[in-house]
């Protein structure tokens, strides 16, 4: 066994494990939708504690092996491996500045006690998280492509540009779902405060 091939190995193990985290993270927010209260929030938040541990190790090293076969193998020269590497800074920018962030306010808002709050479960239900979730998830499977495929620069451009556009499509639903579903909330509370200002003149 050769040293290129033990970290071929890695790279192929810790791609994977990206792939884990992705998936981890797609169920933690499934969860988290459905949470009902502040208690079942909180217990669905505690599955981020574990990607804060998988997503940066898994990442680092892929990218310490990828850069190791660059290196020593392919050259900063092809260009697929300049459009994978800038497309991989955007999905952990894209990450960090919104799940990231996101998460930690959510946490911090669901610490002060456990009861309904119809804020904080707004909050949670934020269409940014499933969003960014979206759009990481698509840049990542075009990287893919393009670790396999290995094709030029315009080719290269493509790929992404055509994943990017899949994560857009499938994030713009992801809105629009979002927006509706926050209309009938709202229809529904006025019609339950409207009921119960009817009951209370009727009492009265």
């Amino acid at each position: 066994m050769t040293l290129r091939s033990l970290f071929v190995f890695i790279h192929v193990v810790s791609a994977m494990g990206v792939f884990g985290t992705l998936a981890i993270e797609g169920a933690v927010l499934l969860r988290l939708r459905r949470a009902a209260d502040t208690a079942d929030r909180l217990d669905a938040l505690s599955g981020f504690r574990l990607l804060r541990v998988l997503a940066p190790l898994s990442l680092g090293l892929t990218v310490m092996s990828g850069m190791y076969l660059v290196r020593t193998v392919w050259g900063w020269h092809a260009a697929w491996i300049n459009v994978a590497f800038a497309s991989l800074v955007l999905a952990v920018v894209a990450g960090v500045t919104t799940t990231a962030l996101r998460v930690a306010h959510l946490r911090s808002a669901e610490g002060g006690g456990v009861g309904q709050s119809t804020g904080q479960a707004s909050y949670a239900r934020d269409p940014i998280l499933s969003v960014s979730f979206v759009m990481r998830m698509a840049i990542i499977v075009g990287i893919v492509f393009l670790m396999t495929v290995k094709p030029g620069l315009e080719e290269s451009l493509i790929g992404i540009g055509a994943a990017t556009a899949v994560g857009v499509l499938a994030s713009l639903t992801i809105s629009r779902a979002a927006i509706t579903e926050r209309a009938e909330s709202n229809r529904l509370s006025g019609a339950r405060a409207i009921d119960r200002s009817s009951r209370s003149q009727t009492d009265e």
